[in-house]
């Protein structure tokens, strides 16, 4: 992994290129690295691709992180409308996933699955790093080289998560899912 300073836009290099909060690799050790799209898909479109995800792992598609939202939401089930919406939706999937610590107004989550999902922000369009301690967000591997699907944990919104369709040169985290 080579850590690129915030201000560039990661390229297909043969070289995996992450972003570290403060451009500082210990960040990336504690709170882990912000990818764009096209690099943690390794340059492919192929939805469910392994990605830069160990073997035996793939980068989830939109439909395994609906799955994922009614399995851990106490309200709404695994196939309920309500994953198929944008914005923010759910009950208390926010909750579940954030984790227990970091977060800025202490709107810490119950991480009861392990998904620790820690207020790392994300990189913007023009290269800036915003929302850190605010908001978490992960990419899905459901898009193509212009926009996809992420999913986004924000601190004023303390139970819900947001879907959306973003630019894939934002940087984000990535979570992989075992086949």
């Amino acid at each position: 992994l080579m850590l690129i300073p915030l201000s560039m836009v990661i390229r297909d290099n043969g070289v995996l290129e992450k972003y570290c909060y403060d451009d500082d690799t210990l960040s990336c050790n504690y709170w882990g690295a912000l990818y764009q799209w096209n690099e943690i898909m390794k340059y492919t479109i192929i939805n469910g691709t392994q990605g830069i995800c160990p073997y035996g792992w793939h980068i989830p598609t939109d439909e395994e992180i609906k799955q994922l939202e009614g399995y851990v939401d106490s309200f709404y089930p695994i196939g309920d409308p309500e994953w198929d919406r944008n914005g923010p939706r759910g009950f208390d999937v926010g909750l579940n996933l954030k984790s227990k610590t970091g977060w800025n107004s202490l709107n810490n989550g119950l991480d009861k699955y392990g998904f620790a999902a820690y207020p790392t922000g994300f990189r913007t369009y023009y290269g800036n790093w915003q929302d850190w301690g605010l908001s978490s967000g992960y990419w899905s591997s459901t898009g193509d080289s212009v926009g996809a699907y992420t999913r986004v944990l924000l601190d004023e919104i303390y139970y819900q998560q947001k879907r959306n369709a973003h630019v894939t040169n934002l940087g984000f985290s990535v979570k992989c899912l075992k086949d």
